[in-house]
């Protein structure tokens, strides 16, 4: 069983999503739900700067904000989580030796407590997944 692992790095979107099943031809949202699941999300987010918002992944990788900027529709209800058992595998468009890359950095769900306002925050709670069902084994016990 292929196994993706913290830090893979893929070249394209397509290249991450068709590792979870998608068919299609282009995904411009950077969300998108896995088949045959209910609560588990491909998340391709940027790293950093982004029109409305500015993500950040701490440096030990353990945890992700997505804070919205105070100005743009919805950003002061953006920490509320309607669900928080979803799981959401994040990818970040990034860029290495400045060239753009994508890679995987976790399974997250949400931290509801470090959640406010215009900030989505999120924890990491696994450092890799099995394919092709787009399962992982739980919380994962490394530190990396």
């Amino acid at each position: 069983m292929e196994i993706v692992r913290l830090n893979q790095r893929f070249q394209n979107r397509n290249d991450v999503l068709r590792k979870f099943g998608f068919t299609g031809k282009v995904l411009i949202q950077a969300l998108w739900r896995i088949p045959d699941t209910e609560k588990r999300y491909v998340w391709i987010a940027t790293d950093g700067k982004y029109d409305g918002g500015l993500n950040s992944l701490t440096n030990e990788g353990r945890n992700f904000a997505d804070r919205r900027d105070p100005g743009t529709p919805g950003a002061d209800s953006y920490g509320h989580h309607e669900d928080p058992n979803v799981e959401r595998l994040l990818f970040l468009n990034t860029q290495v030796y400045r060239q753009p890359v994508i890679k995987f950095v976790g399974v997250f769900m949400p931290d509801p407590a470090a959640s406010v306002w215009n900030v989505s925050a999120w924890t990491r709670v696994c450092d890799e997944c099995a394919l092709p069902d787009g399962s992982w084994p739980g919380p994962s016990t490394s530190n990396s």
